[in-house]
């Protein structure tokens, strides 16, 4: 099979799904020295509101990470329920002209909102219940799908869609939270200082919850990649 991904790309798992509680974790480090970049993606669960994960790159000296330091220029933050891929409303103690405001972004960019209202006079924005509020986010944002759950309505974004969404409460309690969320940074080979070779994902969260770091590695040309699966196909 000619031009395959697996000869030109190296693909690693530096930090396998672990619990991060308000703590952090670092993987492993992973030489530079053939590759022309990298990109590293966390993929984040579970974050109560204004909970945070922050992912970093880190370069050492040696692969066991000897002098190893952040490369301050490369991190990116995710704060929950802002630009995720899955969030839960929890109604089942929502009131009266509570509110919840939906957003959703096609590659980063606003591609629709919409304010849905308990008990609200918008025939279209209004929810008397759970069921309401998922059929009215359905039929009134672009890039979701959204399903119930006992009293909580569930919201998923959709290929290249991330959601927000926040809430208002005026007549009860309405919460939103955080099922899922992807923060990714890129590095390139000239982002590490003279003396350092290897590069390592660091994650620090705030949230209760797992975390994973996925890693691709592009290959200079004329260098091919070793592989690291214990099982692949094709299989040479």
């Amino acid at each position: 099979m000619a031009n395959r991904l697996v000869d030109k790309y190296r693909i690693d798992v530096p930090i396998v799904a672990t619990s991060v509680s308000n703590t952090t974790a670092t993987g492993r480090y992973a030489p530079m020295a053939y590759c022309k970049r990298a990109l590293f993606a966390l993929s984040v669960g579970a974050m109560a509101a204004s909970k945070t994960v922050k992912l970093e790159i880190f370069q050492g000296t040696t692969e066991a990470g000897g002098s190893g330091e952040a490369i301050t220029s490369l991190t990116a933050t995710i704060t929950a329920n802002t630009k995720v891929k899955k969030a839960t409303v929890a109604l089942a103690s929502v009131g009266t002209g509570d509110t919840v405001t939906v957003t959703s972004y096609l590659g980063g960019v606003l591609a629709d909102t919409a304010v849905f209202t308990k008990g609200g006079t918008s025939a279209a924005l209004v929810f008397a219940d759970t069921a309401g509020l998922t059929a009215a986010i359905l039929a009134n944002i672009d890039g979701v799908s959204t399903a119930t759950s006992t009293t909580n309505t569930i919201i998923t974004a959709l290929n290249d869609y991330t959601v927000t969404v926040v809430s208002a409460n005026v007549g009860g309690t309405v919460t939103v939270a955080t099922n899922e969320a992807i923060v990714i940074v890129e590095v390139e080979e000239m982002d590490l200082d003279s003396t350092f070779f290897y590069v390592a994902p660091k994650v620090t969260s705030t949230a209760n919850g797992y975390v994973q770091v996925s890693a691709i590695y592009e290959m200079k040309n004329l260098e091919t990649p070793q592989g690291n699966a214990g099982a692949r196909y094709p299989t040479t």
